[in-house]
Formats: C-alpha cells, sequence, structure tokens
C-alpha cells in the first residue's frame, strides 16, 4: 500500500491489511489509499472484520467475502525457551527483546532467524527463507511479522501480553 505509485491507473488494485488504517503512524497512508485508490476494472480490500463496518458506510454497495480462518488456534500455555516445540515463532515487541531470545533461543537449540520491521527486504527474506527452508527451526520476530509474511508455522509464542504503542503500555490481545 505504502508503494503504490500514484501517477499510474491500474486494471486491478489490492489494498490489504485495511485495518492498519487505525494505526497512528502509517494509518494515513492506508486511508488515503481505501478512499483514494481503484483499479478501473477491480479493487480488493484485504484485512480484518474490523474494517466491515466502516467500509460499508464508505462504500454502500460493497460486496464482502467472509473467509474462515484456515487453521485452529488453541492455547498451550506457557513454555521455557529450553522446551519450544521446533517449528515456531516467538514473537516480541522490542528490538532488544528479539535479539535477547534470539540468543537464548540459539544457545539451547542452535540456529534462530530473526525479522525485525526494520531489516532491509533482501536480509528479512534470508532470514525468511532460512526458516523455510528449515535450516533453522526457530524464527523470533518483533509483531511485524504478520505484515505479508505467509511461513509455515506450527506453534507461536509471544514474549509478553503488553506492547508499548507509543505512548503507553497496553494488552494488545
Amino acid at each position: 500500500v505504502e508503494s503504490i505509485p500514484e501517477n499510474r491507473k491500474f486494471e486491478f488494485v489490492v489494498i490489504d491489511e485495511v485495518q492498519m488504517a487505525s494505526d497512528y503512524n502509517r494509518g494515513y497512508i492506508f486511508t488515503e489509499k481505501i478512499l483514494n485508490m481503484r483499479g478501473t476494472r477491480e479493487t480488493l480490500f484485504l484485512g480484518s472484520k474490523s474494517m466491515e463496518k466502516i467500509l460499508r458506510e464508505i462504500f454502500p454497495k460493497i460486496v464482502i467475502h467472509n473467509k474462515p480462518r484456515l487453521s485452529s488456534l488453541s492455547y498451550i500455555g506457557y513454555k521455557n525457551l529450553t522446551r519450544l516445540p521446533k517449528r515456531s515463532a516467538i514473537i516480541a515487541f522490542s528490538q532488544i527483546d528479539v535479539y535477547e531470545i534470539a540468543n537464548k533461543i540459539k544457545q539451547s537449540h542452535g540456529g534462530v532467524s530473526v525479522v525485525l520491521g526494520a531489516l532491509s527486504p533482501d536480509v528479512r527474506n534470508a532470514q525468511v527463507k532460512l526458516f523455510e527452508d528449515e535450516k533453522v527451526d526457530y524464527i523470533v520476530a518483533t509483531d511485524a511479522i504478520g505484515m505479508g509474511l505467509n511461513l509455515n508455522i506450527k506453534n507461536i509464542f509471544f514474549s509478553s501480553l503488553k506492547k508499548f504503542d507509543g505512548f503507553d503500555e497496553r494488552y494488545w490481545i
């Protein structure tokens, strides 16, 4: 969304992660694209069901298709880093925590991939490839991992239930 060229027309436009319109730092970009960017033949808005009411108000004739989750979610409780099952992702909410957790996993399990929103696309893709090619069984990342990456993860663990949102620490669940 943030890199859609302004001066070109497209037959088909997809605006993914529409719920990002509510993000304090980047929401204005998503809002502008939702309101102004259209494909000449078709436009798709993808994202959280939380945007359905707003999209219906903006576009009364919108057609909305809800799709079921393709995997089940279950809670398995607290796990010590030394006892994590293979093919796990650990989500932390700061770079310091990501690197500390990755170091602990590396000490007890060997290799680990690290993904942060601040990584260059080449470095991020190389880290993802290590995990996807099963050269490492663990990936430690910030919550930025949920934006645009589809990974073969069997278990997700969170380092905290609170996240600093730029102003306050809040529960994010």
